[in-house]
């Protein structure tokens, strides 16, 4: 009713020529950036969520680093912590695969939950280029450069996050880890 007075004096525009430029503005917009804000963000907002609400923390990231997150999505992701990790995962395990399978042989279960073995297994990594790969000197083993990326990338993703998160992560993804199907 209000949406006929409103145009009481002016030709209305029709439903459908409303319908198709809210359309055209969904196409415009990205929301999908939107969702990989979120599930970057994802462990640290966990964490802050202990201490915060959803509305404080969707204040914080706003004035503090302009990241625009409604608290309805902060509390959304934080609504479904399994699917939530499961998200992030996605992002790191590529990297983690990678590295578990290179030239360190070593479960991803193990170095992702061990802060002190992946060190050890990085230290001084890469240290000279030798014929197309890294070559670690002190293991005298080569590295190949995507191993090396790998080690940066869950170095800046996954060992950034405290333990003890990453710890209380690991149920949610556990049968990824291993490879044991609980669903």
């Amino acid at each position: 009713m209000y949406f006929l007075m409103k145009y009481k004096n002016v030709n209305p525009p029709s439903l459908t020529a409303i319908g198709q430029t809210l359309v055209e503005y969904a196409h415009k917009v990205n929301l999908e950036e939107k969702r990989g804000v979120v599930i970057e963000l994802f462990p640290f907002i966990f964490e802050a969520s202990s201490r915060m609400s959803a509305r404080a923390i969707s204040r914080y990231l706003k004035e503090k680093h302009g990241v625009q997150l409604s608290a309805v999505t902060v509390s959304r992701a934080l609504s479904d912590l399994k699917k939530s990790w499961n998200q992030y995962f996605d992002v790191i395990e590529p990297f983690a695969r990678t590295f578990e399978k290179g030239a360190y042989f070593s479960r991803m279960a193990d170095f992702l939950f061990d802060d002190k073995r992946f060190q050890e297994m990085t230290e001084g990594l890469p240290i000279r280029r030798y014929k197309g790969h890294w070559l670690d000197l002190k293991a005298l083993r080569q590295i190949t450069i995507e191993d090396a990326q790998a080690a940066n990338i869950l170095r800046e993703k996954w060992y950034a996050i405290n333990l003890d998160i990453r710890l209380k992560a690991r149920p949610y993804f556990e049968h990824r880890l291993t490879g044991k199907t609980n669903e």
